[in-house]
């Protein structure tokens, strides 16, 4: 797998205070506006004194999709037709399109507290929805998907934590838990 690992499991885990909602932006999850309009960034140790972080979980598809382009965009200067295939046999990862369960993981390192799960739809703030959808056929990450689709089904609008997301997809989506991310 070609990935950069300071990009994926950064040592700076940031949670974005905007108003009175503490945030953690996943990229391609509007993360881009809630930088641009929060008042205060929290890093690693101070991240653990907050109450309750929102977490924005977007289709898993319609973010792959988004993601994907913005990486292509971002590496004109490499064939692209070997990064698509290196992506489709997931041997090529990056932060825009890596599944947000392991974002989620990531903030679970700094953070055990409750986190909220909101639908990336229902954000009330105006945010860039300026993203396109790729034009080459790049075959998604089907169990990825489902682990980010199942996260966002079972838990839209509900106060949990990563602990309680573990244990629910350990449960009711066994062989996707066992696949993804059981490390055996």
């Amino acid at each position: 797998m070609i990935y950069n690992r300071e990009l994926l499991q950064p040592k700076l885990c940031k949670v974005c205070q905007v108003e009175d909602e503490y945030i953690y932006p996943i990229f391609k999850n509007a993360s881009s506006s809630i930088f641009e309009m929060s008042k205060k960034v929290y890093v690693n140790k101070q991240i653990s004194s907050i109450d309750c972080i929102t977490v924005y979980i977007r289709n898993a598809e319609s973010r792959f999709n988004s993601g994907v382009t913005t990486y292509l965009e971002h590496n004109k200067d490499l064939d692209k037709n070997t990064l698509i295939t290196l992506i489709e046999r997931q041997e090529l990862i990056n932060s825009h399109f890596m599944p947000q369960y392991l974002w989620l993981h990531n903030l679970s390192k700094h953070y055990k507290g409750n986190l909220h799960i909101k639908d990336f739809n229902d954000i009330n703030f105006t945010i860039d929805r300026n993203y396109t959808l790729i034009k080459e056929n790049v075959k998604i990450t089907q169990d990825w998907m489902n682990i980010d689709n199942a996260i966002l089904k079972g838990f839209k609008n509900i106060i949990t934590t990563f602990k309680d997301i573990n244990h629910y997809l350990k449960i009711k989506h066994r062989t996707l838990y066992k696949k993804c991310i059981v490390q055996d």
